[in-house]
């Protein structure tokens, strides 16, 4: 991948992809795995990677799919492009939306990128699906899904704070392959 095109693949992720990091994965996923400038493979390590590491998700997704395909140079030009609209089109909506907190066209451009971003994060979560179930079968993808559903139920339930899910999640993965099922 020319450096070129690196930066207009960072800037498409980081105006296009609303809702959050949970959002860029399709958008990584078609801008670096479908022309194959990144394996499917190391895309779905770069995923499971990116969930265990601190910090924001997007910005670490991109960092990763920057480094596979420009070493140093790629993790910079990465994070510049999906930082660019926080320094550009943020202060450019405050100025403009700041004084319309009740007018109708305000309310509905909330709910739209609201719905934009929960439709992303479908998709994304229908891509990890997919490789799940790739890599580790359909009774293992069902029991995983059953039990994401069961944890996203006590945590909404209980208040619990998603380290929870993550931690015991860790827990129950290393128990998992001491024993060897996982």
């Amino acid at each position: 991948m020319g450096i070129w095109t690196l930066i207009v693949n960072a800037l498409k992720v980081g105006y296009l992809a609303y809702g959050g990091g949970g959002t860029m994965i399709v958008l990584v996923h078609r801008l670096f795995v479908a022309p194959g400038f990144i394996s499917e493979d190391l895309f779905s390590r770069m995923v499971g990677t990116t969930f265990l590491v601190p910090g924001p998700f997007g910005i670490n997704i991109g960092a990763l799919a920057g480094y596979e395909v420009g070493g140093l140079i790629g993790i910079f030009i990465m994070v510049l492009g999906i930082t660019a609209p926080s320094f550009t089109l943020m202060p450019l909506f405050w100025h403009i939306f700041k004084n319309l907190t009740e007018n109708r066209w305000t309310l509905g451009f909330k709910k739209a990128t609201k719905v934009i971003g929960w439709a992303l994060s479908f998709f994304a979560a229908i891509l990890i699906l997919k490789n799940v179930i790739i890599h580790i079968g359909h009774t293992m993808s069902i029991v995983v899904s059953v039990y994401s559903l069961i944890w996203i139920w006590i945590m909404y339930k209980y208040k619990l704070h998603p380290a929870w899910f993550i931690g015991i999640t860790m827990i129950v993965g290393i128990a998992m392959g001491l024993v060897g099922l996982a």
